[in-house]
């Protein structure tokens, strides 16, 4: 799968801890690898966003849109699970 970067998500992971920043790195090599949604391990669909999914990374939440037609990953943010699941733009 292709990788796109949101500028927000950028800015979060300068300020994230070193093992969450690890459990990152290791999140976007297993998307790198990925043919489908179904080989990135604890991938969850995201209520009320089209093609809006989430993966843990301790407690922290990588929240990503699928762009389905250039099968490709746009990572928005990586937020504290109690600020992940709050409206963000």
């Amino acid at each position: 799968m292709n990788i796109l970067f949101h500028r927000t998500f950028e800015k979060d992971y300068q300020i994230l801890p070193e093992p969450i920043k690890r459990a990152v790195v290791r999140f976007i090599d297993e998307v790198k690898k990925a043919n489908t949604l179904r080989e990135i391990k604890d991938c969850k669909k995201l209520e009320g966003v089209e093609n809006g999914y989430r993966v843990r990374c301790g407690d922290y939440r990588v929240l990503f849109l699928l762009i389905v037609k250039d099968n490709t990953v746009y990572i928005r943010r990586v937020l504290p699970r109690g600020q992940a699941y709050k409206k963000h733009n």
